[in-house]
């Protein structure tokens, strides 16, 4: 499978609601290019900083789905994914988590990356294919639900779906007070395990 793997400037594209990759324009004609999956991760520069997205694994999409609408003047195709994972600011540290990816992406000052997946042989395969058997988990943008209903991850909008679990270190990373309403990840479409709010067992007295 090629994956597209591009660095990010800011957020707001792809929308995290509609999960539509191009909904402001972002990366132009490289949306148009030919791949099965796409990694989008914050750079390190200032706007990132300013975004919370510095060298995060801000979102994944397997299974494009391209809609080209003459009608609009857009570079490229708006593209929707049967599987849409989306993390935002919330998302996990590639130095930390991924680093043969942040080495790769930042080391060398990559911009884009189209890469093709090997037989696992390295590490930077390894760190991709978890990448992606994560992003699996999610389901399918919601703009391509309301197109494709169909779609065996997409169901109607009554359905209940099992939600990606947010990563152990995002867990920790989002700092939620124990007598807090459990709040969802902003603009992330995971949700975090409140582990605080599970009231203990007491020994009965006998």
């Amino acid at each position: 499978m090629r994956i597209l793997i591009y660095k990010r400037t800011h957020s707001g594209d792809p929308d995290a609601k509609t999960g539509v990759f191009g909904s402001r324009d972002c990366m132009g004609t490289v949306r148009g290019r030919q791949y099965g999956a796409v990694i989008g991760i914050g750079g390190i520069g200032p706007e990132p900083h300013r975004a919370r997205i510095a060298g995060k694994l801000t979102w994944v999409g397997i299974a494009p789905h391209k809609t080209f609408d003459r009608s609009e003047v857009l570079r490229g195709p708006r593209v929707t994914f049967e599987h849409f994972w989306h993390a935002g600011e919330y998302g996990p540290l590639l130095k930390v988590e991924y680093p043969e990816l942040a080495r790769r992406m930042f080391d060398r000052n990559i911009r884009v990356l189209m890469y093709s997946l090997a037989n696992s042989a390295t590490r930077l395969d390894r760190e991709i294919t978890r990448i992606l058997r994560q992003a699996r988990r999610a389901r399918c943008s919601e703009h391509l639900r309301k197109r494709k209903p169909t779609l065996s991850n997409c169901p109607s909008s009554g359905t209940a779906v099992r939600k990606p679990v947010c990563l152990s270190k995002v867990e920790k990373r989002a700092k939620h007070r124990c007598d807090s309403t459990p709040k969802s990840c902003g603009t992330s479409n995971i949700t975090p395990k409140h582990r605080c709010l599970v009231v203990p067992k007491t020994n009965k007295a006998y």
